[in-house]
This record gives structure tokens, C-alpha cells and sequence, in this order.
């Protein structure tokens, strides 16, 4: 909390770092799991609501110095302790220049606080947001845990077998909604989905990478991917050879790998390249995610009987 002023309070800092990231990996690997549970009463978005996440609806709570948190998904959630947590600690707020709160002096008195006394407020918060973090993941993990909800029993127990499958086909295009749309087409300018960059509509926004702050929006690219693969190679590319679709299932599987290929050969951090080399994410994108969005969309589901997603029905992109 004090990560101002000695080498033992670094540590800690660096420390609290260092979890947050292992525990993004695995909830980066659940977020292709939201069904069930995790839409119910928005629980997963109460434990990651990205991309409604808002700095400076954080820094407004900060600056009016009410540290309670509430029940605003954009102010809580893991995506808030990575803010509160990697934000330089002597760095004023992150709200645009023309807002104008009340009182109207609120962020620039917010701005005149020393940095320890700022990093103070921040801390106070982390804690309250990191511990309401810990109880939504352990509503989550009971809800699925073979002792308590045991929800996977539900799920594959169903007499309806399609309709069990399309749960989980809904719950996999979270790759296209907001992967392919948020993740990376928003940061490049929002050609491909027309999904506007904060930055203005056709502009390059670094900004808009989902985690700008711990710059780990590469590695929780990755563990989407992963996760998307692992629920293919589950069971769909055996059911589709077993319709006759061999060819399609090996390039669909093909198409996975070379998704994930091309993720890795982007150097250093998705923001960084946003600046040095724009070329290597156009290529990801235009490239291997518009091949795997555009077969998830328009070859793997009717082979095997089953339906889009409600509301993707119009979808062009």
C-alpha cells in the first residue's frame, strides 16, 4: 500500500503484481466458460466487466475520498485492481479534460494530493475491490464444484443434448464479440466490426488495448485462444468427422493453431506494437481470427445442428 517510500514496500507491490497476473491467466481461460453461473445475476461481469471499465469513474470515488465500494460493475471486479494496482502511484486522474465534476474543483484537488496520500486512497479501495474479487470467483468456483453446485453435471445431464451444446457454443463466441471486436479491432481503429476506438473512429488507439496498465493484453489474448481451442479439441472436431466433415475439422483445428502462431509472433507488449509494429496485429486480425470467426460463423454450427447466438443472427463483420 505504501509502495512509496521503501525497498520492503516495492517488494510487496511488485509481489501483489506478480498474483494479479497468475490470477488473470485463469480468468482469462474461464471467460470462454460464461454460461450457467457466471451469467446469472451478472456474476462474471461483477468479477470482470471489461470493456465497461471505467478509470475515471474510479478516480471520481477516489477524489470525493468515498472508498465503499458499490455496486457499479465498472468500479469493481479484477479489472478495477489492475487500474488501482499498476497505476503509476504518483500519476494524477484519468478522466478527460472537458469533464466537469461537482464540485468543480473535485480532480484537481484530487491532483494537488501528494503521491503517498493519493496511493493511500487508491489502497483502501484495492483492498475492499480485491476481497469483493475473491468472494465473486469463490461464488463461481462453488457453482462448478463437484461437492457444491456441480454445475457441469447439470449441464452435461440435460436431455437435450443440442441445447446443452449450444450453451456452449454460445459461451465460445465471447471469441468473436469480444476478442475479435474489443480486444483487438477497437485498439486498430475499428475497421473490421466497426467497433469504435475511443480515439475516434479509423484511428490507431493504443489506449484501447484491454489491459493497459499491467500491459498483459498479449498474454490474456493467448489464454482466450487456448481456451477456445481446448473447447473445440473437447469433443466438436470429433463430432464433426463423424458427420462426414474431416476436412473442415482439421482446417478449423488448422486455422486455431495458426491464430495462435501469429499472436506469439508479435514482439513485446499489444501495446507497444500498436506503436512499433502495427503490421504484425493487422496481420493477426485481418488475417487467421477472421479466418476462425468466419468458419465458427458460417461452417462449424450447421453441420452439427446448431444456431448463432442470439443477437448474432445479423452480424456481417
Amino acid at each position: 500500500c505504501n509502495a512509496l517510500e521503501t525497498a520492503a514496500e516495492q517488494t510487496g507491490r511488485d509481489a501483489a503484481q506478480a498474483a494479479f497476473k497468475t490470477a488473470m491467466n485463469d480468468l482469462q481461460h474461464s471467460l470462454l466458460h460464461s454460461l450457467g453461473p457466471a451469467l446469472e445475476q451478472d456474476r462474471m461481469l461483477q468479477l470482470y466487466s471489461w470493456p465497461l471499465t471505467s478509470a475515471c469513474q474510479i478516480d471520481l470515488k477516489l477524489a470525493r475520498n468515498q472508498l465503499a465500494l458499490n455496486n457499479a460493475v465498472n468500479k469493481r471486479g479484477m479489472d478495477a485492481l489492475e487500474y488501482l494496482l499498476f497505476v503509476d502511484p504518483t500519476a494524477n486522474h484519468s478522466c478527460p479534460a472537458d469533464l466537469v465534476p461537482a464540485p468543480a474543483d473535485l480532480l484537481d484537488n484530487f491532483n494537488a494530493l501528494s503521491a503517498v496520500k493519493k496511493q493511500a486512497r487508491r489502497c483502501e479501495f484495492m483492498q475492499q475491490v480485491a476481497v469483493d474479487a475473491a468472494a465473486s470467483a469463490k461464488i463461481l468456483a462453488d457453482a462448478w464444484d463437484v461437492n457444491q453446485g456441480n454445475y457441469a453435471a447439470t449441464l452435461t445431464g440435460s436431455s437435450n443434448t443440442s441445447e446443452t451444446l449450444n450453451t456452449i457454443t454460445d459461451a465460445m463466441f465471447y471469441f468473436e464479440k469480444v476478442l475479435k471486436e474489443n480486444k483487438l479491432d477497437a485498439p486498430l481503429g475499428g475497421g473490421v466490426t466497426n467497433t469504435a476506438p475511443t480515439c475516434g473512429a479509423g484511428q490507431v488507439c493504443p489506449e484501447d488495448v484491454e489491459s493497459p496498465h499491467a500491459r498483459i493484453s498479449k498474454d490474456n489474448l493467448r489464454a482466450n485462444m487456448l481456451a477456445f481451442q481446448a473447447l473445440y479439441s473437447a469433443g466438436f472436431d470429433d463430432w464433426l468427422k463423424a458427420e462426414g466433415e474431416t476436412v473442415l475439422a482439421n482446417k478449423f483445428d488448422a486455422d486455431i493453431q495458426a491464430m495462435i502462431a501469429a499472436l506469439n509472433d508479435i514482439d513485446g507488449s499489444l501495446f507497444d506494437a500498436l506503436s512499433n509494429d502495427i503490421t504484425s496485429v493487422n496481420t493477426l486480425l485481418l488475417g487467421p481470427v477472421q479466418d476462425v470467426s468466419k468458419a465458427l460463423r458460417a461452417e462449424i454450427l450447421t453441420p452439427l445442428g446448431l444456431r448463432l447466438p442470439l443477437g448474432s443472427e445479423s452480424d456481417t463483420d
